[in-house]
């Protein structure tokens, strides 16, 4: 404490000696020598009848300055001035030297976390994880080093990351005004005190606001955080920084990543980039999760089919009568006729299928719809239509940020029919 008092005093010293050593330079280069070429001016114009005293008091006032000056100009640069500005050269490279330490953090954390992306997306093959359980490795790469990369100085914060209600199928524990909660880490916040805020939540005010981005402190909005004049008891933050988790054609929106902080520090200088970058790869985790869940769920779709359809031929075939005579080789027991094994497999099997034919397709939300019905029909084989309803399988995104639906108009014989299906469901024809 008492060297910030001496480093007060000093640098409070060094900068009146500064000022002061300003005023006479100006003084004895410029103002003293304009009023001594007046004077000199007027009595060689014969315009002024007075002595000459009153100019050999200018010139001797600037005599006095300059002599100031020299011996001003030693004091200046006594050691406790320069001790003062090697002080704060000694500061500046100080903050140089953290923010290259917090970047290298930052690299780091970024290679550990694309570490933990990869390592997470190998654990989903075969059988799919929760999202959540599967995100949670990837994001706890950041909260490990959250003091260094994102600028937190306070025990109490929190990394919210929330979906649009259309995105996750996955029952949710936590949902903020319908909004699950998909990733939450703090050391001493618990979920339910986040979606119990609604509308004063971060995530709520940047979803009606509109704003892609932004990081705000609570003092600069009272109307909202302070109703009654006083601070709201349930607010578990002082500052906060919000960003959006972009789709991964970044043509739309998933969700948002929220960042609050009980601090007054400000947040690093960077922090609402850092925090876009991890909403890149939370984007990178649910595009290959989508397609992990989309491969096994066609994959145990596939096998019930073939289960079915095993199941079916079993059925199908006719049954052998060994006790009769005659029968052992396939005989027909209403006209005791034989019949070979290839004729028996015949027998077995179905009659040809009807032809589907796909009249009319769209793809859209409510009014906004596309024509889809090229790309359905890429999806029929051997008379039979089943795929999952998205938007790589139909050529696009009509409506980003909204759970579309496919309706199409398909005949199969004298039989013609529409039906609608959601999206990420599977549509099963005929």
């Amino acid at each position: 404490m008492n060297d910030e008092c001496f480093r007060n005093d000093l640098r409070k010293r060094v900068n009146s000696s500064r000022w002061f050593h300003t005023v006479l330079l100006l003084s004895g280069t410029i103002f003293l020598p304009i009023v001594n070429g007046i004077l000199i001016n007027m009595y060689t114009a014969g315009t002024y009848q007075g002595s000459g005293y009153v100019l050999l008091v200018s010139v001797g006032i600037q005599l006095a300055v300059s002599v100031i000056l020299i011996i001003h100009e030693r004091q200046i640069r006594e050691p406790s001035v320069i001790l003062m500005d090697a002080e704060d050269k000694c500061r500046d490279l100080l903050k140089i030297k953290h923010e290259l330490t917090r970047r290298d953090e930052a690299y780091r954390m970024v290679r550990s976390a694309f570490d933990a992306l990869n390592k997470q997306v190998c654990d989903m093959l075969g059988s799919p994880m929760p999202f959540s359980d599967g995100l949670s490795p990837i994001v706890e790469k950041f909260t490990a080093s959250i003091w260094t990369v994102l600028g937190c100085t306070s025990n109490r914060y929190t990394i919210e990351a929330y979906f649009e209600d259309y995105i996750i199928d996955e029952n949710t524990l936590y949902k903020l005004a319908d909004h699950p909660l998909v990733f939450f880490a703090s050391p001493t916040v618990q979920p339910q005190q986040a979606v119990e805020l609604r509308k004063q939540h971060p995530a709520i005010l940047n979803w009606h606001a509109g704003v892609g981005r932004d990081s705000n402190e609570i003092k600069n909005l009272p109307a909202t955080f302070f109703p009654e004049g006083k601070r709201d008891s349930a607010l578990y933050f002082n500052r906060y920084a919000v960003v959006t988790i972009p789709t991964q054609c970044q043509s739309g929106r998933l969700g948002l990543l929220v960042l609050t902080a009980e601090q007054e520090e400000s947040f690093s200088t960077n922090v609402l980039d850092t925090l876009e970058f991890l909403a890149t790869i939370i984007s990178s985790y649910h595009n290959k999760y989508s397609e992990c869940l989309l491969r096994h769920q066609e994959h145990m779709e596939l096998q019930q089919l073939r289960q079915q359809r095993q199941h079916n031929m079993t059925l199908a075939r006719p049954q052998m009568h060994p006790s009769r005579p005659g029968m052992n080789k396939g005989t027909n027991p209403i006209n005791g006729s034989t019949t070979s094994g290839a004729n028996q497999e015949k027998e077995g099997e179905k009659a040809s299928p009807i032809q589907l034919t796909i009249e009319k397709a769209t793809y859209g939300f409510e009014t906004v719809r596309q024509d889809v019905t090229e790309a359905v029909k890429k999806h029929v084989k051997n008379e039979h239509l089943s795929f999952i309803v998205t938007n790589d399988n139909l050529g696009g995104d009509p409506c980003p940020n909204k759970r579309k639906e496919l309706s199409v108009t398909y005949s199969v014989g004298n039989m013609r029919e529409t039906k609608v299906v959601k999206e990420r469901d599977r549509i099963e024809l005929p």
